[in-house]
């Protein structure tokens, strides 16, 4: 199957690695599943050498863009719904708040998603080395965008006048084709977002 022409124009002017997942997406409808999956661009030298979990959802939101911009929207669906499921109980890195608040609406509901992560799953150690000295999060602590700070501090007010709205639903950040696959995604996601809970509690 040929690829649209202003896929292989991307190919060869950058976005490799982005254009892989996607064409690996077309031909087995599979999206990876695996921090060091997402990052496998050890020989790409159009992009960001990413190794972590930290780069790993730069690269997802990158991968959430690239669907947004060229309309693809199954695809879209099922990379926002895979961030969600796999970052729901973590904070979102700092490069990953920048570029996202730089290239998604302000209305999007994905910037609501790190807003709330942030504030569920953040604590001061993660932005250092494991020896307590200054790493890259704390470096990229000043490049913050404004509008992010403070949605942060909405929501830390929020929680403190109901700590119950800790608890996040990831149906809630999903993207839904359906009503029927949303009721059902409603469903799946009480299920799995409860258990998670009383793993958290023990």
């Amino acid at each position: 199957m040929s690829l649209p022409f202003p896929f292989c124009y991307l190919t060869l002017i950058g976005f490799s690695r982005l254009v892989e997942i996607f064409i690996d997406w077309i031909y087995t409808q599979k999206i990876p599943t695996a921090s060091l999956n997402w990052v496998e661009a050890e020989n790409d030298t159009d992009s960001t050498i990413y190794t972590d979990d930290l780069g790993a959802q730069v690269l997802s939101a990158k991968a959430l863009n690239f669907a947004k911009r060229f309309l693809a929207k199954e695809y879209q669906q099922i990379v926002r719904n895979s961030h969600v499921n796999f970052n729901i109980d973590a904070a979102p890195g700092y490069e990953l708040v920048i570029y996202a608040f730089a290239n998604f609406p302000s209305t999007d509901s994905f910037l609501t998603f790190l807003v709330d992560t942030h504030c569920k799953n953040w604590a001061e150690a993660l932005d250092f080395n494991e020896d307590g000295e200054e790493g890259t999060e704390t470096k990229l602590r000043s490049q913050l965008p404004n509008d992010f700070l403070i949605r942060v501090m909405t929501r830390y007010n929020k929680l403190r006048g109901d700590p119950s709205l800790e608890v996040l639903n990831r149906c809630s950040y999903h993207e839904h084709a359906t009503k029927k696959e949303k009721k059902e995604c409603e469903k799946e996601s009480r299920v799995e977002d409860s258990s998670t809970d009383e793993s958290d509690d023990e």
